[in-house]
């Protein structure tokens, strides 16, 4: 068995797209998610944020250029079966 690696801090780009797939308390299911979308051949980034509940794990698919690149990539995640919100990091 692999040894779990915790996340890595990832900064976003203004005026970029992403898109919110989860937030995840439970480091398994934040790295099925990542699988997913690496197997999708999408941009991946991976936060740890810390909540009054603990810290989370935070996956985002990203950055895009354009709307439409963002909004085609939603797609494909919905169709893993993942939750896809489009947003702007400004």
């Amino acid at each position: 068995m692999r040894p779990r690696q915790s996340p890595v801090a990832q900064s976003l780009e203004p005026r970029r797209y992403y898109i919110n797939v989860g937030v995840f308390a439970d480091a398994s299911n934040a790295q099925k998610a990542q699988q997913q979308l690496q197997r999708a051949g999408l941009p991946l980034v991976v936060q740890t944020v810390g909540t009054n509940k603990g810290d989370r794990i935070r996956v985002r698919a990203g950055p895009f250029h354009q709307a439409e690149d963002a909004d085609a990539a939603a797609q494909r995640v919905r169709a893993q079966g993942l939750e896809a919100v489009v947003f702007q990091h400004r």
